[in-house]
């Protein structure tokens, strides 16, 4: 009898080692904030967060779109370094919106061309309602030189001619759009200065609330 007890102890004790490796203590408690891709492509990715998430400062997307080395290899000046520019700024009015930028400008020793890839976020902050009625972002990629011709992603919300891209994109009842984008290419003769901006602009029954973040910098 004493030998039974003891085999079947054994056996509890080896099962109960076996679920506590198989499933985490936290497994049931822990969920993953969640995403909704609005647009996708290989040059443009728009998302906004799901609406089950209720606490805003649990969302923060972190997507990245793989760049297509050869836009920055040139073949009279393949032993020139490329200049690299980082524009960056975040600003809110301090009450219901904010807006956001953080940008890589690439161009080669002669800058003759420039291309811009990076992530754009705008943002309603208010907590009573928690949704904006329409939450919109409108970007403005933006360079100086001469003789210049713009290039940008194929689709919905870009547009641009010469010194100028922008894009623009509007959803009703979000509190957040994340945009990660690359290709937004200007070539010329001579380029002197990269700019970029970002616009949030959250409507509330008869509030509208706006914030814009931009940077620039010299070529």
């Amino acid at each position: 009898m004493k030998r039974n007890v003891k085999k079947l102890s054994t056996m509890l004790l080896t099962s109960a080692l076996m679920l506590s490796f198989a499933i985490p203590a936290n497994a049931a408690t822990e969920t993953e904030p969640l995403s909704v891709v609005r647009e996708s492509s290989v040059s443009s990715i728009v998302l906004t967060p799901s609406h089950d998430i209720q606490n805003k400062e649990d969302w923060n997307p972190t997507t990245e779109l793989s760049t297509n080395n050869s836009e920055n290899v040139y073949s009279t000046m393949a032993l020139l370094p490329d200049q690299v520019r980082n524009l960056s700024n975040y600003n809110t009015d301090g009450k219901k919106a904010s807006a956001q930028l953080a940008t890589t400008v690439t161009a080669p020793y002669f800058e003759t061309k420039a291309t811009f890839v990076g992530n754009s976020q705008v943002r309603f902050l208010g907590t009573s309602p928690l949704y904006a009625d329409e939450l919109s972002i409108g970007e403005t990629y933006q360079v100086k030189g001469l003789s210049i011709s713009a290039g940008f992603p194929s689709g919905v919300g870009f547009s641009g001619a010469n010194e100028t891209v922008t894009y623009s994109k509007s959803y009703k009842h979000e509190w957040a759009i994340n945009h990660s984008f690359n290709g937004i290419t200007f070539t010329g003769a001579v380029i002197y200065s990269v700019n970029q901006s970002v616009n949030a602009t959250a409507s509330v029954g008869t509030n509208i609330y706006t914030a814009v973040a931009y940077d620039s910098s010299t070529i």
